[in-house]
């Protein structure tokens, strides 16, 4: 499918989203007339993607949102997502091979987690509905105005950050600290002594927040749901739903406004200002391949 949207829109909808490119399927020809028209374009579904589909749904702009991956929908038969043990295609994006641990050959499918490798460096990433959500730990952690301005500019006001945006955040996704009900079970002894040896040492240790939602680990603990955060399944998606992944969150609330799309398996391909159409100066077309 193809898109025509304003550039100003695409740059203020979705900048802050990750575009996903490199992975060829069938190439879509632009549709370059006035009628496929939409608002804006969000590429991308991930911590950037969620939040800026959400804001432009609210406030009223017509919004598609696309997303290299598939929806993985969490059942009550507690299998959406492979297991450390078994793994299969689920786990990891278009590979022969899984890309943490051991090289297992697997079915190459639409799976979860993709690596990016650079230069001595490996950068692990979601793929699917909730991107990067997905398949990280959880931890949402705010870094204190000292830390924050090692890496980012002055001109980024941190106050303003800590004072209305950090809570915003965390009034969506819920993240709190694991209950000390929870951390006296077995399943999280090595976190029990990571805080006592720390202790020991002399150095400041303290529980960190997380997007999860802890009653239902304690329905993991007493075997009403499958075993998943209690057994660290953390890197292929959570199947008893604890993690507050963006698609619990964000995402459901964007197409909640009645204004959002999201369209799985998605990737784009190209992004090309119009020059040779009749449509308004500064307007472009955005190429995206059809579903994978």
């Amino acid at each position: 499918m193809s898109r025509v949207l304003k550039r100003r829109q695409f740059l203020q909808g979705s900048l802050a989203a990750a575009a996903s490119v490199g992975v060829s399927a069938v190439r879509a020809s632009a549709v370059r007339t006035k009628e496929d028209y939409v608002e804006a374009i969000v590429i991308g579904s991930g911590f950037g993607g969620a939040v800026a589909s959400l804001r432009l749904g609210q406030a009223g702009i017509e919004t598609i949102v696309l997303e290299r991956g598939r929806r993985w929908q969490i059942t009550d038969a507690g299998d959406t997502f492979s297991t450390y043990q078994q793994p299969d295609g689920r786990s990891t994006w278009l590979s022969p091979t899984t890309v943490v641990f051991d090289q297992v050959p697997i079915d190459v499918y639409t799976g979860v987690l993709d690596v990016k490798r650079g230069d001595n460096i490996r950068a692990y990433r979601g793929a699917g509905v909730g991107g990067g959500s997905l398949v990280y730990n959880g931890v949402t952690y705010q870094p204190t105005q000292e830390l924050f301005y090692q890496v980012f500019p002055r001109t980024i006001n941190y106050e303003e950050l800590d004072r209305v945006y950090y809570p915003r955040v965390r009034s969506i996704l819920k993240p709190s600290q694991i209950p000390d009900d929870i951390l006296q079970t077995n399943y999280y002894l090595s976190s029990r002594i990571f805080l006592e040896q720390a202790a020991k040492a002399g150095l400041k240790a303290r529980k960190l927040d997380m997007a999860v939602d802890w009653d239902i680990v304690r329905q993991e603990i007493a075997g009403q749901k499958v075993p998943s955060a209690i057994t660290g399944q953390v890197y292929y998606g959570i199947n008893s739903g604890a993690k507050n992944s963006l698609d619990r969150n964000y995402l459901s609330m964007a197409e909640a406004t009645g204004k959002v799309e999201i369209r799985p398996l998605h990737v784009v391909t190209t992004i090309e200002e119009s020059v040779d159409t009749p449509l308004p100066k500064g307007e472009g077309i955005l190429h995206s391949s059809s579903e994978l």
